[in-house]
Parts: C-alpha cells; sequence; structure tokens
C-alpha cells in the first residue's frame, strides 16, 4: 500500500501540473485530465530536487494549499490540517537530510520533531536522572537477529520486581513476535505512560524454566548511568550508559571509591552510550582531563563557536583506555573525541555512529514542544565526526556478552586490559597531535 507521504508528494506533483496548465476562468488553473487516472506512479516528483526560487516555493504551496481547500473530494481537510501537516513535512525534511542518517536506517537517532506532553515528561525525568518504563538496557544489536537480549536491570524498576535478569532474551512483546520488526517499531511497543501494563516473551538461557510470559507494568524508577565493576586488580571497569543530570556526579564519587580502594587503571565503556545531555557530558570528559584543556567545540545555526573548557582540579589522573562501538552517539563521541585529541586516552573498540550535533528542546505551548537540532560539535583538533565517526585506536569488533562483563566473554574490554597494562597504555599523545589549551581561572 502507498505510504501517506507518497500519496501527498502524488498531489503536489497532480497539482503543479494544473498549475502548469495555464488559468481557466477566474485565473485558476484548468484541469488537465479528469477521471480515474489509476495507480500513483513510481516515479513521483521528488520536491525537493525542483529547482524553485524560495518566492516561486512559496506561491505553490498557497497554490496547492487553496486547491486542497476548495476542490478536494474529503471536505472534513481544515486548513488547520494542512498546516500541521505541512509543520510535520519540514521536520521530515530535516530528519531526512541529516548527514547520519546512512549509519542510522531506521531514524532512531531522528531529532526533529514536535514532541507532546508524555515526551515533554520524559525530558524532564532524564535531568532528574529518572526514566519511564519497564527498567531494562537492551543491547542495541545482537547476533541473534530480531531478538533483544536484555543487558542491564536497573534496581526498583518493573523488571527488576518481577525478576527478569541480565541475559534474558525478549522474543515477542504484547503478542507481537520481533523477528524481523525494525528496532525503532520494537522501542516504540516498549515505551508508554507509567501505569500502562506490557506482556513480554522471554526466553532465558540455561535455565529449567526455558520459555515464560511476564506481565509488567511501566512506571517511573531512578536510573545510575554508571555501574563499576573491578575485571582485574587496580583496574575499574565503568560504564556510562548515557548521560542524565545525576552522571557527573555519580561518576565523581564512582572515580572517588576508586582512588580510596588504589584503584590507579579505568577503562571508560562508552560503548551503546546514546548520548544524552550535553553539560553532563562535558562534566565527565572534564573527570579526566587537567584544567585549561579543550573538550570540544559549539558552534550555531550562525557559525558562532564556543569552547568547552575543562576546569575540574581533582580529576583522575591515572591511566585511562575508552571504550568504544557503532552505537557510541553525540554527546558520547563529544566526550570519546575530547580523550583521544587530548592524547589521554586510546579508543577500543569499533568506529562510532557519526551524529555530530546536538538539540534543543522549546517549549512552544503547555503540552507542545520543539526539538530541534541546532549546535554542531567539533573536536578539539577541528573538524567533526558527522557522518564518518570517530576511528578507535585500536580496532576490535565484538558485542558486549550478554552475560556479563567478564573479559573472556568481552574480546573489547580483554583487548583494554592488555592495553592499560602495556607501555603503550601510558599515553596516546601522537607527535601530530598539540591539542590547544586555554587558561581558566578554576576557583571563584
Amino acid at each position: 500500500m502507498p505510504s501517506p507521504t507518497r500519496h501527498i508528494a502524488a498531489l503536489f506533483v497532480a497539482l503543479a501540473g494544473l498549475a502548469l496548465a495555464g488559468p481557466a476562468r477566474g485565473g485558476e488553473p484548468a484541469p488537465l485530465l479528469e477521471g480515474d487516472l489509476g495507480p500513483i506512479p513510481q516515479d513521483v516528483l521528488d520536491l525537493s530536487r525542483v529547482p524553485l526560487a524560495d518566492q516561486e516555493a512559496r506561491s505553490l504551496f498557497e497554490q496547492v494549499r487553496r486547491r486542497i481547500l476548495e476542490h478536494h473530494a474529503d471536505r472534513e481537510v481544515s486548513e488547520a490540517d494542512l498546516y500541521l501537516a505541512a509543520t510535520v513535512g519540514m521536520l521530515d525534511l530535516l530528519n531526512r537530510r541529516a548527514p547520519h542518517r546512512a549509519s542510522d536506517p531506521h531514524g532512531i537517532l531522528e531529532s526533529n520533531a514536535l514532541l507532546g506532553a508524555e515526551a515533554l515528561s520524559s525530558a524532564e525525568a532524564l535531568r532528574r536522572g529518572e526514566k519511564t518504563g519497564v527498567g531494562v538496557e537492551f543491547q542495541p544489536a545482537s547476533p541473534l537477529g530480531g531478538i533483544l537480549v536484555v543487558q542491564r536491570v536497573f534496581p526498583g524498576s518493573a523488571a527488576a520486581k518481577r525478576g527478569l535478569q541480565a541475559g534474558d532474551r525478549i522474543l515477542a512483546i504484547d503478542g507481537h513476535p520481533l523477528k524481523d520488526a525494525p528496532l525503532r517499531t520494537v522501542l516504540g511497543m516498549l515505551s508508554g505512560a507509567a501505569g500502562t501494563p506490557i506482556h513480554l516473551r522471554v526466553h532465558r538461557p540455561r535455565s529449567a524454566g526455558g520459555t515464560f510470559g511476564i506481565t509488567l507494568t511501566r512506571g517511573t524508577y531512578r536510573v545510575s548511568s554508571v555501574a563499576v565493576a573491578y575485571p582485574a586488580p587496580g583496574v575499574a571497569h565503568v560504564q556510562v550508559s548515557h548521560f542524565n543530570g545525576l552522571t557527573a556526579k555519580d561518576l565523581q564519587e564512582a572515580l572517588g571509591s576508586a582512588r580510596a580502594a588504589g584503584i590507579d587503571r579505568v577503562v571508560l565503556d562508552l560503548r551503546n552510550n546514546p548520548g544524552g545531555l550535553l553539560g553532563p557530558a562535558a562534566a565527565v570528559a572534564e573527570l579526566f582531563l587537567s584544567p585549561g584543556q579543550l573538550i570540544g567545540r559549539l558552534e550555531d545555526a550562525s557559525e558562532r563557536g564556543r569552547d568547552l573548557v575543562a576546569r575540574v582540579e581533582d580529576g583522575f589522573r591515572g591511566r585511562l583506555v575508552c571504550l568504544v562501538n557503532r552505537f557510541t552517539t553525540s554527546a558520547a563521541e563529544l566526550v570519546a573525541s575530547a580523550l583521544q585529541d587530548n592524547g589521554r586516552a586510546a579508543l577500543v573498540g569499533e568506529p562510532t555512529m557519526g551524529k555530530g550535533s546536538t538539540d534543543t528542546l522549546t517549549v512552544l505551548r503547555p503540552g507542545l514542544a520543539l526539538r530541534l537540532t541546532t549546535t554542531r560539535l567539533l573536536r578539539v583538533l577541528g573538524g567533526t565526526w558527522e557522518d564518518e565517526g570517530l576511528t578507535p585506536d585500536v580496532s576490535v569488533a565484538a558485542y558486549p556478552s550478554p552475560d556479563g562483563v567478564a573479559p573472556q566473554l568481552d574480546p573489547v574490554l580483554s583487548a583494554a586490559l592488555g592495553l592499560i597494562d602495556s607501555d603503550e597504555g601510558e599515553g596516546w599523545v601522537a607527535p601530530a597531535r598539540k591539542p590547544p589549551v586555554r587558561n581558566v581561572r578554576t576557583t571563584p
């Protein structure tokens, strides 16, 4: 069945053809044909490629809008409907033209949208370090195909209360099998308001229970975006799953506890980190840099720039390796690039997603907000990672194990542990890297 977008595009093309047919009485275009014109052709004109000046495009829009209101058979279409559809179309155009779209075929990273009350509530919860949902974190991709593998269960969440475990495999949601389902569709099935039920079909490997069904009630729960493990003597493996309002504080406390325990080496794990709030991400980078070192540069639509500069004096100064993969995105890429460009840490893993931009959320009226990509993120040494992503210093292509973070099950972590104990792990300042340092006041 042709999509609504295709119908709308065909309507625009047909009406443009009417406009070219010449004026009839009253100055209106004369119909070229009338009747059942058959299915919409496959070669519908891509209006984004039509070479129209701004004034011509504005005139075409007004012609089409007026023609629909006066002549379309559906008399229930209102002018408000058309303006709202045009608004959605504008935002869809921005998303389709995003440079990172090639690496995001499912549109998971679409950044330009109108958001309602539920999405606004989720944004506020992110600032407080909370989430609404079932309370699990999945591997974004799995060699199993069409199955979600639980990577983490958040304490206090619905999933924790009902006993879901890391390594559980979700086969179906509310009776809909996940095999061949687009990732964006799956994420939509998982989301929902607090208090709403969701039924999961679960397979638990190596369990007598085998496959079973479980019903959860979505709720709001505290999200710790920082998890710490100790895979080897003197080494802390610190996973940062995303950046919320509490991430920098939680990480600073974790690093303080590690130092007190004699830990002098850290593996910072940014794999599968989709980004989050820009301020907390920059604050995380500060914890590993020296005062005055650049974190990155922000550039707005007018190409005005603003430097992000580290100011923390008592950050972690021990050996550091940073893990990345193709799901390390946006603000997480900013942190990784700052560590790499300043020669602070080697990147180990896969090339990152390649989203070198960040968004703003503006409330337009109660219950309605505009999310818009407004800022480019630039590297310390210049340029951007948009579309191309960050290239790791040590390439290791592997997925994290669904059964935990034991080094023997995680080749990327194993490579990092080997590097951090070697002479190469002492520092990664290449001769060509001369990152600038800003003189900053670190005390009020």
